[in-house]
């Protein structure tokens, strides 16, 4: 410790161990007094460099007093310029857009893709067979190509010749083909529609469209039972409103209220008691309605029907019976004497 901090007595001696000679018997542990352990920083409990018996406090008298230095202590400036060049820092807002990247491209995702069975196109023979398309051949031999990446032009040439039949006339005909018809693909295809043209499909008319649509009618037998439509089991009304909205469709009167009262007066009875008794607006509201009726509905309304129509007929097949034997029964008067006894 520099001597100029040190406490110094009235004579202007520095107190150090060397000068002091401490008595123990006059030493007094008053509290109350100038020295006290916090008037200097060396009687403090936390330095371990000075001890009790260092003081002079034997020494001094009571009206004596420590003398301290005025200690010349340079603080330096502290400079806070430095402080400017730094700025609160903006918390980090999360943001919830879409990346603006592919994540495919950083991350390998392996899906199973359920791949579609391949469907190998018929034989073409090319002579003129009810059972052959030229157009549904085309179709399918382009989707089979696909499916086993073959795009080059002169490659699906190649493989255009194995899907046509032996000694056929489209095998003939493939044979004599020149090369300028080979090509390129489109070329070919030209080349090909021109021995073999589309089909052109006959359309029908709307009065051939409303005329189907009064005569596809649904029978009692179909009424209650079963029937597979687009590789689904349903029931047949069902199966029958949807050929009907598309005849209505294709007839043009599927937005409008046209034959509807027409084609609702030849259901038979078990449906008509189902269906409710308001106006159509359209033929969409019409077969909703007809689609949501319960098959079982339909079938026990159909079998309680039947009951009651065997029932009927049977009653009246016991009435012509009793017709019957009532007229071939010859008739006997009745004696008086017998009209006398009942009464």
């Amino acid at each position: 410790m520099p001597s100029s901090l040190r406490p110094r007595v009235p004579t202007g001696q520095a107190v150090t161990n060397t000068h002091l000679k401490i008595n123990w018997s006059n030493w007094e542990m008053d509290m109350s007094t100038a020295s006290s352990l916090l008037d200097t920083p060396e009687l403090s409990l936390h330095n371990t460099s000075y001890h009790l018996d260092s003081l002079p406090l034997s020494s001094l008298k009571d009206e004596e007093q420590f003398d301290v230095p005025e200690l010349d202590l340079q603080v330096p400036q502290f400079d806070l310029q430095w402080l400017l060049c730094y700025t609160k820092t903006e918390l980090i807002k999360p943001t919830f857009e879409e990346p603006d990247y592919d994540l495919d491209k950083f991350f390998v995702i392996t899906q199973t893709r359920a791949e579609m069975p391949m469907e190998t196109p018929q034989i073409f023979h090319g002579n003129g067979c009810t059972s052959e398309n030229p157009v549904d051949f085309l179709k399918l031999f382009n989707h089979a190509m696909r499916q086993q990446s073959i795009t080059v032009s002169m490659d699906k040439l190649d493989a255009f010749g194995d899907y046509l039949g032996m000694g056929s006339q489209a095998k003939i005909w493939f044979k004599a083909l020149q090369s300028m018809s080979k090509a390129t693909w489109p070329v070919f295809i030209t080349e090909f529609e021109k021995c073999w043209p589309p089909i052109v499909i006959m359309e029908k008319t709307k009065a051939e469209y409303e005329k189907e649509l009064l005569e596809f009618l649904l029978t009692d037998k179909e009424v209650g039972t079963r029937i597979m439509l687009y590789n689904q089991e349903c029931w047949t009304h069902v199966a029958w409103a949807t050929k009907v909205l598309q005849l209505a469709t294709s007839a043009g009167i599927a937005l409008s209220m046209l034959m509807i009262w027409q084609v609702r007066g030849k259901f038979l009875s078990v449906i008509k008691d189902l269906l409710k008794d308001m106006e159509y607006m359209n033929w969409m509201e019409f077969m909703k309605e007809l689609t949501e009726l319960k098959g079982m509905w339909l079938k026990e309304k159909k079998e309680q029907q039947a009951k009651q129509e065997l029932e009927v007929s049977l009653l009246h097949a016991d009435v012509a019976h009793l017709q019957q034997w009532c007229n071939t029964k010859p008739y006997h008067s009745t004696p008086e004497s017998t009209l006398t006894n009942v009464h």
